[in-house]
């Protein structure tokens, strides 16, 4: 908490990171399919003997292939966790929305790909605008190639805390010297990470929003 007894948004982004982790990879690995898939399965009825007892109940159960799972009670943190999925899929901001996917869930949409980086590549453009910089035409064509590479960057960072492309390959793929690429463009490019880190906390928080209007 702050000294105004408010919340730190800094600290509630990193408590919905951990929960969307948990949500996407736990429970989805425990699972078959999605939910969001389900309704595309058959979903058959297996009565089923209750132990040390005569009874017998039905229970519904969903296949696909070999794999088969009980839909028929959700534990508590299953059930958790799919509020939290629910939380994303309310998320009306579709670019917010999209990062969750492509960076915690793993989904390579191609479409949620254009919508973020566009996203970044705008916010991008805005910051030269209001920091009055002009920056020659091939160097912003050859920002703008790096604008998906800044973004698998930033993702592999929030996963493991590493870079995972160095200034040594970025100068190589953008077909500089080392000495060149840390002149022209080094600063440019944390630029980029630093709005796809932005990116990343505003949609974490706009995740806890919709989660605590679903509690209201």
């Amino acid at each position: 908490m702050n000294e105004n007894n408010n919340p730190d948004h800094s600290l509630i982004a990193e408590y919905v990171r951990r929960r969307l982790f948990c949500s996407f990879y736990v429970f989805y690995s425990c699972n078959s399919v999605p939910p969001e898939n389900a309704a595309n399965l058959r979903n058959p009825k297996k009565r089923t003997r209750l132990k040390n007892t005569e009874r017998h109940v039905s229970a519904r159960t969903t296949e696909t292939g070999k794999f088969k799972y009980s839909a028929t009670l959700l534990s508590d943190i299953n059930f958790s966790h799919l509020r939290w999925s629910r939380a994303v899929k309310n998320i009306s901001d579709d670019c917010h929305r999209a990062w969750i996917y492509y960076c915690y869930a793993d989904r390579l949409d191609f479409d949620f790909q254009i919508l973020i980086c566009r996203r970044i590549w705008s916010e991008f453009n805005s910051t030269l605008f209001t920091q009055q910089k002009k920056i020659r035409t091939t160097t912003l064509e050859l920002l703008k190639k790096l604008v998906f590479l800044a973004v698998q960057n930033a993702v592999y960072k929030i996963k493991t805390d590493r870079d995972y492309y160095s200034s040594k390959t970025l100068a190589r793929l953008a077909k500089k010297s080392i000495s060149g690429w840390s002149e022209n463009y080094n600063s440019h490019w944390n630029q980029l990470l630093k709005i796809c880190y932005k990116l990343d906390y505003e949609a974490l928080i706009n995740v806890s929003n919709q989660k605590r209007t679903q509690n209201n």
